[in-house]
């Protein structure tokens, strides 16, 4: 097994054998050799489900073959181009055909992503390949690849292609063996190849991952189609990008696509409810699912939050690194345990009901019988009750307010920028100011929530500690303690000016957008 990351200088080439020759004798000054080998025939099959799911986590999966020895490769997506190209790349030798049997990294890492699908064969990339090892000093420290390439899908050739692949395996001559790579590519006329084999042969085969499977009915944002309608859009965008993030969170290697697949449970939510009364009841339901799965992700969130907060303690305060550790142990450890309970309910026949369910009702989009509510109509009063709701919560906190006050207030904003978001292509600038000034007064009460946080766990942790935890840890934890006071002070200090650019005259411009669209409507009708 091989866990790596790929550096390379892809080429499309319309000679190969002119880029053979220049090799063969290259520039006096160049400082490598190279050592020709046989061409050999090599078969790849990229693979996927129904849905896409290994493409939704960022990988493309390749199954090659050479001669009867098989071998599995998970490679990042990344798109080819003048410099050199960084990808990672999974690989284990496999048995037989079979990938999901396998037990090694590459097999368990798709069955995770691909839950309960089977994979198939998307496309085929057949490839007669010159290898040619590049040399400093007899050390191999390059490779390149002259590509002979036939692009396939269900038996038929779509394309073909010529490729230069220049791959790093020593770092040290990067510099060196990139200038070489330049002069190759002008004496050849070689061109930077702009995308992948694997996206080459999707193209070829008129495929489209990326929305292959996630098509739920328009999406386009059309007042004049209603509220009903307007909603179902926002609905579908949010329910995409759920699907997107999911089976990177399910693989669960980049703490981004947790955060953004819980983003977009939180927008889905929050959506249903603005439109409660537009949308058919079957929707009050698949709230309170998505909420049920919100939680899990949330629990997880917060654990990963925690985590990268003392990681930065330990960047700026080194002295304490190694007393910080244990409680990223045990932050770690709880993660573990939160992992394993988000993975099962991912798998359950629970949360399948959810995603078949919401698939279907996007996909039947609204009942004939829908009313046709004008979306300016139905904005308007919603937005004026919810900036007189952060209005009220923010004029009463005080500098010694309790944090669940700041926190009820940033809970408020959320529900605001959520509706601006939704509804603030309508209003033009004003609902842009706005907007921009709620976010900037959401982060400073997340800063202030996530310290208030941290220190209740960090003040648990002491209490069920019995004494386990090392004498310096104890006295790094009442400095995490303090800094995350002097945090929660110093965002009550900024709160005041943020908060007056709320309540100040971008509400006022906003509040005169709102009363302006619903005269010209009025005077309309």
């Amino acid at each position: 097994m091989s866990d790596l990351i790929e550096r390379e200088w892809q080429f499309e080439a319309s000679d190969l054998e002119a880029v053979e020759h220049w090799l063969a004798a290259p520039p006096d000054h160049a400082p490598f050799d190279f050592a020709f080998g046989e061409a050999k025939m090599q078969q790849d099959v990229y693979l996927d489900t129904l849905g896409w799911r290994i493409h939704r986590a960022g990988f493309t999966l390749r199954r090659r073959a050479r001669g009867d020895a098989y071998e599995a490769t998970l490679k990042s997506l990344a798109r080819g181009g003048a410099d050199l190209a960084a990808r990672r790349e999974v690989t284990e030798r496999l048995d037989g055909p079979e990938i999901l049997g396998g037990h090694g990294e590459v097999a368990t890492r798709v069955r995770l992503v691909a839950a309960r699908e089977s994979l198939r064969p998307m496309v085929e990339v057949h490839t007669r390949r010159r290898p040619i090892d590049v040399l400093r000093q007899g050390k191999v420290v390059a490779s390149v690849a002259l590509d002979d390439t036939t692009l396939l899908h269900d038996g038929e050739v779509t394309g073909t292609l010529c490729r230069v692949e220049v791959e790093v395996a020593d770092e040290a001559v990067e510099r060196d063996l990139g200038a070489l790579v330049r002069v190759l590519a002008r004496e050849c006329g070689l061109v930077p190849a702009l995308t992948s084999k694997f996206q080459a042969a999707l193209d070829g085969a008129g495929l489209d991952a990326s929305v292959e499977a996630l098509d739920f009915g328009l999406a386009g944002l059309d007042p004049a189609a209603g509220a009903t309608e307007y909603g179902y859009a926002w609905l579908r965008r949010h329910w995409t990008a759920f699907l997107q993030h999911e089976p990177g969170t399910r693989l669960g290697e980049d703490i981004e696509a947790l955060h953004q697949l819980r983003v977009a449970t939180r927008r889905l939510r929050a959506t249903i409810a603005l439109f409660r009364e537009a949308l058919p009841e079957r929707f009050g339901v698949l709230r309170d699912e998505l909420q049920w799965v919100g939680h899990e992700l949330g629990a997880m969130r917060d654990l990963d939050v925690q985590i990268d907060g003392l990681l930065v303690q330990q960047d700026v305060h080194p002295a304490e690194s190694a007393a910080i550790q244990p409680l990223i142990a045990i932050l770690e450890a709880q993660r573990t345990t939160e992992r394993d309970q988000l993975r099962t309910l991912l798998d359950s026949d629970r949360y399948a009901a959810l995603e078949c369910a919401m698939g279907d009702a996007l996909r039947a989009g609204p009942p004939a019988d829908a009313p046709l509510i004008p979306v300016h109509d139905f904005a308007a009063p919603l937005l004026h009750r919810r900036l007189r709701s952060v209005h009220r919560g923010g004029v009463r906190l005080e500098a010694d307010s309790p944090p669940a006050e700041y926190h009820a207030l940033r809970i408020r904003g959320k529900r605001l920028r959520y509706s601006l978001e939704l509804f603030g292509d309508l209003y033009g600038r004003p609902a842009r100011d706005l907007t921009e000034a709620v976010k900037q007064l959401q982060d400073l009460l997340g800063e202030h929530q996530d310290a208030d946080v941290m220190n209740d766990w960090l003040r648990a942790t002491v209490r069920e500690s019995d004494d386990r935890l090392p004498v310096d840890t104890l006295v790094a934890l009442g400095g995490l303690i303090e800094r995350n006071r002097q945090v929660m002070a110093d965002r009550r200090a900024a709160f005041a000016s943020l908060f007056a650019r709320i309540d100040g005259p971008r509400r006022t411009r906003f509040r005169r957008a709102l009363t302006a669209r619903g005269s010209r409507r009025g005077a309309g009708r």
